[in-house]
């Protein structure tokens, strides 16, 4: 019973796996598949959509379930800051209502239909839920626009929808979420024009706003190590360089400098195998196709033969830097 009730999920996971591919196809994303780990239950990232630095990418986990786990947030969160992403998890859940995006703990989860339509530019009225509500964006360029036309003051328009002359002004400057209610107020006397549906461009000012960037903490027993290798890729004290760890996917660290770099880290063989190591690294090869990110892997020096041999014989190695410590 485990076993076909196992399998049914997996063909669910499947089916919508290749129907998410399908929708960024006829999109025109440009994006790749992330397949490590090979076990689609342990990893946190599945696809990533990227075009340039001033287009909103994408970093997608494809779940069954709505639950997102600490680690698979953070390394969503993470791989969105290095790739000025928004972090999306795609769910059949049935709790994932059409057309809402749900805000959870930093990542936004929302079903097939609902990125369908955020992606094909559909006049569909896509919402936000998180704290309990659903908020809608204020065009601050209509609400102008539609405040003057009317010939009414803040003063005026405060009286009229019974919203502080404040708040009114910070819609007018900023624009900025308000809830359905709100959003009706100001429909009734400015028009629908100063409400606008939910965009990825939206939920990426969201995400922005919400997140700030830090260095990756790295744990005592690993940080000399570690660092020292590092060091040999980035200038670490730079101000401007970030350095993201992830747990659960090909790359152990995204470092954004002037360039993107995805590192692996191969010094200790006791997690992954040779094999699984090399899985790691053709996979953050794909990340160099799609951006131009450069790969480098920090290996024990004593171990490097191997790891070159390895490459060499799916003739990778000329596109790797190999830190060996």
């Amino acid at each position: 019973m485990k076993e076909k009730v196992g399998s049914a999920r997996k063909d669910r996971v499947r089916k919508l796996y290749n129907d998410v591919v399908n929708i960024l196809k006829y999109s025109n994303k440009d994006f790749i598949t992330i397949s490590f780990p090979t076990s689609h239950r342990e990893r946190s990232i599945d696809v990533i959509t990227y075009s340039d630095e001033k287009t909103v990418n994408m970093v997608v986990r494809v779940k069954d379930r709505s639950f997102v786990s600490k680690d698979e947030v953070k390394d969503l969160v993470k791989a969105s800051l290095a790739f000025n992403a928004v972090p999306l998890v795609v769910s059949e859940d049935q709790q994932v209502y059409d057309n809402i995006v749900f805000e959870r703990e930093g990542v936004y989860v929302l079903n097939e239909r609902t990125l369908n339509n955020l992606l094909s530019n559909r006049e569909e009225l896509i919402t936000l839920y998180k704290k309990g509500e659903l908020y809608l964006k204020v065009d601050k360029d209509k609400f102008l626009e539609s405040r003057l036309k009317r010939n009414l003051s803040l003063n005026a328009l405060a009286y009229l929808t019974n919203i502080s002359r404040k708040t009114l002004e910070a819609y007018e400057k900023r624009g900025g979420n308000v809830t359905i209610e709100t959003a009706e107020k100001l429909v009734a006397v400015l028009g629908e024009d100063v409400i606008k549906a939910v965009t990825l461009e939206y939920i990426h000012e969201d995400f922005k706003e919400k997140q700030q960037e830090t260095l990756i903490d790295l744990t005592p027993k690993l940080q000399e190590t570690i660092r020292k290798g590092l060091e040999k890729v980035v200038d670490l004290n730079r101000s401007e360089v970030r350095v993201y760890d992830l747990r659960k996917s090909a790359p152990d660290y995204l470092i954004r400098n002037d360039e993107l770099i995805a590192t692996v880290n191969a010094v200790d063989f006791s997690r992954y195998g040779l094999k699984e190591i090399t899985i790691k690294i053709l996979e953050c090869l794909k990340l160099s196709e799609l951006t131009d990110a450069e790969v480098s892997v920090l290996v024990d020096k004593d171990k490097a033969h191997m790891l070159e041999e390895s490459l060499s014989a799916l003739g990778k190695s000329s596109k790797i830097e190999l830190i060996k410590l």
